[in-house]
């Protein structure tokens, strides 16, 4: 089979994941136009290989020495439109600049989720969330492109199968997030439920500059330091469980909603004294508990660091941490 010329042999993926990691990929194909998806395919279907979609990376942990398949990055930016108070984007512009797009066109909703790196594409995927909000309370549907079939499909919210930092996406690779239709709101309706606002305000940029403070000072830059964020989810459990865990653990911190006792896997980490940490070539940041940070050019230190932690937290708590980050 003749490549196309889209297709690039043999690449280097250290400057498309945020841990720097140096592991190869056989094929790579940048995605800026919506006929790339159909050579991406053709690829597919040819080579009978695996793939991994991929945005800025900030999600991903790179296991194998070398990817045998297609890597295929997303750089689609081809819409960005407003009608009434929807705002519809493709899949490869910037997270926060959205956010921001959004507030110039004063619709509102989306500023508790300010400052998370990733693309809008990468958002429904993980479901993200932050300080009391979730994407998927403002995704109206989204538009994919089916490599299976090679053909488009609009998904509604309930067909995305969204739950805790999970989606349909993450159960199956064969779609390709094209443009996401956002929901918002015209009247500024402030969520101030997490600690950090410590004022009431009535300014959606004020909410905005709260969050991207806290994230400065809580956080880890991973343009600084390489990480993926959270790299665990905070486990939620049964009301058996969290009583026989509260008994042991009085002060442990947790959230209660929608009769769901989460735990704070942060408290839990930091409990065992991990916090701050070294393992080889990876630590437990001293500033989050949640967050490691990798110091090698291969991805063993971090997870070696991770499984060990995971471990702990099953011997003292009885719970099982899960990964939040994607491996291949």
């Amino acid at each position: 089979m003749k490549l196309s010329r889209k297709v690039i042999n043999n690449i280097q993926l250290k400057d498309f994941n945020s841990l720097k990691i140096y592991q190869n990929t056989d094929y790579f194909i940048d995605i800026k136009k919506s006929t790339d998806l159909i050579e991406a395919r053709k690829l597919l279907k040819e080579k009978k290989i695996k793939h991994v979609i991929v945005g800025q990376g900030t999600n991903l942990i790179i296991k194998e020495k070398s990817f045998k398949g297609l890597v295929i990055k997303n750089s689609l930016r081809e819409i960005k439109e407003i009608k009434k108070n929807s705002i519809k984007i493709s899949s490869g512009f910037n997270w926060d600049k959205l956010i921001i797009f959004s507030l110039k066109n004063n619709l509102y909703g989306l500023e508790n989720l300010s400052g998370i790196p990733g693309t809008v594409g990468a958002s429904p995927i993980q479901n993200i969330g932050a300080y009391g909000e979730e994407v998927s309370s403002f995704i109206k549907e989204i538009e994919v492109y089916n490599f299976k079939t090679g053909c488009l499909e609009v998904l509604s919210n309930e067909a995305c199968q969204f739950g805790y930092r999970s989606s349909i996406f993450q159960k199956t690779n064969k779609y390709f997030i094209k443009t996401v239709v956002f929901e918002l709101k015209r009247k500024f309706t402030p969520n101030l439920d997490y600690d950090v606002f410590t004022t009431r305000t009535t300014n959606p940029y004020v909410i905005r500059d709260t969050v991207l403070f806290a994230r400065r000072n809580r956080l880890e830059n991973y343009r600084k330091n390489p990480n993926v964020g959270s790299f665990f989810k905070n486990p939620i459990v049964s009301k058996k469980i969290f009583k026989e865990i509260k008994k042991k653990h009085p002060e442990i911190k947790y959230f209660y909603k929608n009769s769901q006792y989460k735990l704070s896997a942060a408290w839990i980490i930091e409990s065992l004294g991990w916090k701050g940490k070294k393992h080889n070539k990876a630590l437990v940041s001293s500033k989050h508990s949640l967050i490691l940070l990798n110091e090698d050019k291969t991805s063993k230190s971090i997870l070696d660091l991770a499984y060990k932690i995971k471990k702990d937290v099953k011997k003292h708590f009885r719970i099982e941490l899960e990964i939040e980050p994607v491996i291949i």
